[in-house]
Formats: C-alpha cells, structure tokens, sequence
C-alpha cells in the first residue's frame, strides 16, 4: 500500500488485499464470507476518496500498525488498531459527504457527491 501511493487502482487492490488477507487468515468461515462486504466498502471509499488522494495516504500508518499487531501475535492490539483504522475511514467518509447549511450548500454538496461517485 505505502509503495503504492497515490495510485488509485494499485492502491485498492493492495488495501482490499490486505483486508481480505486477515480475513482469511482468522480461519473462520463466517468473516471469509463477509468478504464482499468489505471489498464494497472499500470500493465505496475509494470512490469517494479519489477526489481526496491524501486520505488514502494517511491510511497507511494505520494498517501498518494492524499488520505489525497480528505479526506480533497480539490479537487484542489488532482488534484495537483495526477498530481505530476503521473509525478514521468512518471519520473521513463522514467529512467528505458532510452536509453544509442552506439550501445552495446542500445542491453543491450533492453536486460533489455525485461527481465523486461517478
């Protein structure tokens, strides 16, 4: 992912890799089944962060320190770093689909949104 950077497609497969790689790796038949949920999710925030290539970036330290907590063998400081790499990404979705007051604020809103889900 850190090597990837800015590349928008390289920089998906690697992040939709790296879920679905721990998925996998749990051995559990249930979370290798959510899989698809996840690679929607994925999708969905790249779409919108495409117009903002920096969040991706910041991502990175995050799933570096889940990674360094599984390398570890640390399963509850991973739960943790997962659960603080998925707040940021909640955080930056809700920043970027934030909707300002007034009624030419909301269309210019929606506007973006729709552009940046094209």
């Amino acid at each position: 992912m850190a090597a990837a950077g800015e590349k928008t497609e390289e920089s998906v497969d690697h992040d939709l890799r790296f879920h679905l790689s721990i998925l996998e790796a749990t051995n559990n038949p249930f979370l290798v089944s959510m899989g698809h949920v996840i690679e929607s999710a994925i999708a969905f925030n790249i779409k919108l962060s495409v117009k903002f290539p920096n969040l991706r970036i910041q991502s990175v330290p995050l799933h570096r320190v889940v990674l360094d907590r599984i390398e570890k063998g640390d399963p509850r400081g991973a739960q943790a770093a997962m659960v603080k790499l998925l707040q940021e990404a909640q955080v930056d979705i809700e920043r970027i689909l934030a909707k300002p007051r007034g009624r030419a604020a909301r269309a210019a809103s929606t506007r973006r949104l729709r552009k940046a889900l094209r």
